[in-house]
């Protein structure tokens, strides 16, 4: 049966760049929440202004100027790349890689890539992404373009997350408001349609959601209440305990019978294009749309509620161990390649949320360093990349939890430290009768918090805000690229899975992965793809994701080789680690003496820091690392006589960059060093000049160079040399 492709990848994502400014429109891409109204197209943002809630990305086209605002947690992501004057960004990792492939050089984040392979579900990389060039920006991030210039500036949302006191009349007006404007939201969705879904389980989340839900006073048997019913994970569980609640408001589970459906059905592309341009490299489990809804079905669900409760409670140091502990399951040398990375990119992302409080003006506890952890990678990696890709899938997902409002509530204050109050808080205040149920894996709010959540609630009462009320109905646009109902067929997980498992086993994209991690890792994730029942593609997900960027990368160098002599060299003499290069420079290393020059460098950190190579001109150059010289494998040795040398190495850990360009050792048999004496012509760091001219130097007497660096900087080193002429230095 043929079948047609409806998912158009240009139209749901795009590219910005410094040569198409000028053929920027103003445009939404997903949906905003703005004054209880669903918005999706781009004309109903003339009069109103979005304020986070949502998935989205919403660029704003004046006259000289182009903005791009976002959600709340980022849910696309901005990703960007730049070099020299030219920058690109887009609203999906994968799109812009394509984008600049064949235009620039790219290269493998191979500590981006370590870290994803072993990551539980998703990453938990605060800007990096698997590719060195291209950082994700922080999701408060507001980008503005000047377009007669193409000038590009960056500035930051302040939400003023966990500000605002609980016990305090401000902390529970800021609490009713959320609540009013939830509960009327739905009340007035349902006034629509029944076409809504809310999910239940036996946990936290779930039920601050029915929270909402009993509070809007609409007949739950009318609206689709979803409780997964199967003996996978911990659902058996979850149904139990949603079972018991659902009788004691008198409310049917798995109704579908409110629902209406008459959409399009998605083919293999369609289904793979919507995940992996949305989520590929980011998270491990495609949730795939198989069909496009018509009309859209309207989900609440509490993602993002571990960020108000209780949760990632341990300290950075101790969360650190505790993922590190994952890369154990490989073997030796690999597992401690892959801790490594995942200590890298751990400490950068601390790091990184510690500056962005210190950019705001106040300093973060350090009790709620990983709770941050959590609100700036694992919601937008998780949560907000499924809101997208449920929403190309004809369903826009509501979460009342990721309100920004919501956030700016602090979870402890100075009489109780437990940080469930606020939950107790909202359970007390809006239906207490919700505390009466078990919630899943025997957990509980202690007695104590109930307490003094309820002296809260008595010192300030729930009082309705009544401009609220005054809402209209609410109105969800119709969005532009409504599909029309096609003749597909319509496909399920075990058409899909075979597929994506058919492609990791295939030849290139397991050849791309062996010759990254070596065999015994790739026979490691096969084994756990047999045994896994719950998502057991989850890690071959990260096999395809590594071996599609690593792909790319190769076809970048490729396309920047200068010639076809050149190319085929780079594959006859592969460099693939520095340590394997040892072989002697030539047959007569005596004479060699008088033309080999030495360089020494060093990226010396508080902490264990070092450089990677990425690219070197000369193939047949000697590295070394000795133990004297580098014990903790900050850097390395390179000797050279081919007269030029060009490295383009990254810098790991922000430290101070040490260089030193110098002739080779040798010693005669007293072991009295022996100058062998060269001339430098030119040194340049990057696009700075440190030497022009006729510089002698030999062991003893070396060119030093010594430099700041920050972490993930790359450096390109490019020397000019020959052998000592004594008559030019006399000169001089």
């Amino acid at each position: 049966m043929e079948t047609n492709n409806q998912f158009d990848v240009n139209k749901a994502f795009f590219v910005i760049d410094s040569d198409n400014l000028e053929q920027i429109q103003s445009k939404l891409y997903g949906y905003a929440i703005i004054d209880c109204t669903v918005v999706e197209d781009v004309a109903a943002l003339q009069t109103l202004e979005p304020t986070g809630e949502g998935a989205y990305v919403y660029i704003k086209r004046a006259q000289n100027t182009i903005t791009l605002t976002q959600d709340f947690i980022g849910s696309f992501g901005l990703y960007l790349f730049k070099e020299g004057d030219y920058f690109a960004i887009s609203n999906s990792f994968l799109l812009l890689v394509d984008h600049i492939k064949g235009n620039y050089r790219i290269s493998l984040n191979r500590d981006y890539a370590n870290s994803f392979l072993v990551a539980d579900l998703c990453s938990v990389a605060y800007s990096e992404t698997m590719v060195n060039e291209i950082r994700l920006l922080d999701r408060c991030t507001v980008i503005e373009i000047d377009i007669p210039s193409r000038q590009l500036s960056i500035q930051y949302i302040d939400y003023q997350e966990n500000t605002v006191e609980l016990s305090t009349k401000e902390g529970m007006r800021i609490l009713d408001r959320w609540f009013q404007k939830w509960t009327g939201l739905i009340k007035k969705l349902k006034r629509e349609t029944n076409n809504i879904q809310v999910d239940l389980s036996g946990g936290f989340d779930s039920r601050l959601i029915i929270n909402l839900m009993l509070g809007s006073h609409i007949d739950l048997n009318d609206i689709y209440v979803f409780s997964i019913e199967d003996k996978l994970h911990t659902h058996a569980e979850d149904f139990e305990i949603a079972s018991v609640i659902s009788d004691y408001y008198q409310f049917q589970l798995n109704n579908k019978n409110a629902l209406s459906w008459t959409g399009s059905f998605n083919t293999v592309d369609d289904i793979i294009n919507i995940s992996f341009y949305t989520k590929l490299s980011f998270h491990k489990q495609p949730h795939f749309m198989f069909s496009a809804r018509d009309p859209k079905r309207h989900i609440f669900g509490g993602l993002g509620g571990e960020c108000i409760r209780a949760y990632w409670n341990m300290s950075e140091s101790e969360f650190i161990e505790n993922t590190v502990k994952r890369c154990n399951i490989y073997s030796n040398d690999t597992a401690e390649s892959l801790e490594s990375s995942v200590r890298t990119i751990l400490a950068s992302a601390f790091t990184q949320i510690r500056e962005k409080f210190d950019s705001f003006g106040r300093s973060i506890d350090p009790q709620d360093i990983t709770m941050n952890l959590y609100r700036e990678t694992r919601c937008r990696n998780h949560f907000g990349k499924e809101k997208v890709e449920h929403y190309f899938g004809g369903e826009i997902k509501y979460s009342p939890l990721l309100d920004p409002d919501l956030h700016k509530l602090k979870l402890t204050d100075s009489q109780c430290g437990d940080k469930n109050l606020l939950m107790a808080i909202m359970f007390s205040r809006y239906n207490k009768d919700l505390l009466n149920f078990k919630f899943d894996g025997k957990r509980s709010i202690e007695h104590s918090t109930i307490c003094y959540a309820q002296k809260i609630n008595k010192a300030f009462p729930y009082a309705p805000i009544p401009t609220l009320a005054s809402n209209g109905i609410i109105t969800v646009a119709q969005s532009a690229s409504a599909r029309k109902k096609s003749s597909n067929p319509r496909l399920t997980n075990s058409d899909v899975n075979p597929y994506v498992e058919q492609a990791f086993h295939s030849g290139i994209i397991k050849g791309t992965f062996i010759m990254l991690y070596g065999e015994d890792a790739y026979k490691k994730i096969c084994e756990d793809i047999n045994v896994k029942k719950f998502h057991p593609l989850q890690n071959a997900y990260a096999v395809l994701s590594i071996s599609k960027i690593a792909q790319d990368v190769f076809a970048s160098e490729a396309m920047h080789t200068p010639t076809a002599a050149a190319f085929l060299r780079s594959h006859l003499e592969p460099w693939t680690t520095v340590e394997n290069v040892e072989d002697p420079l030539r047959n007569d290393p005596y004479i060699d003496n008088y033309i080999t020059l030495r360089v020494d460098i060093k990226n010396m950190t508080v902490r264990s820091g070092g450089i990677e190579i990425t690219e070197i001109s000369d193939r047949q150059a000697k590295i070394t690392t000795p133990q004297w010289f580098t014990p903790h494998k900050e850097g390395y040795i390179l000797e050279s006589s081919k007269g030029t040398l060009k490295i383009t190495f990254r810098c790991v850990k922000t430290g101070n960059l040490s260089i030193a360009v110098r002739s080779r050792d040798v010693r005669d048999a007293d072991n009295n060093r022996i100058p062998f004496w060269l001339d430098c012509y030119e040194v340049k760091i990057n696009d700075k000049i440190y030497v022009n001219h006729v510089f002698p130097l030999w062991h003893d007497k070396p060119l030093k160079i010594n430099r700041c660096v920050k972490d993930g900087e790359i450096i390109r080193l490019s020397i000019s040399w020959k052998p000592h002429d004594d008559r030019l230095s006399r000169l001089r």
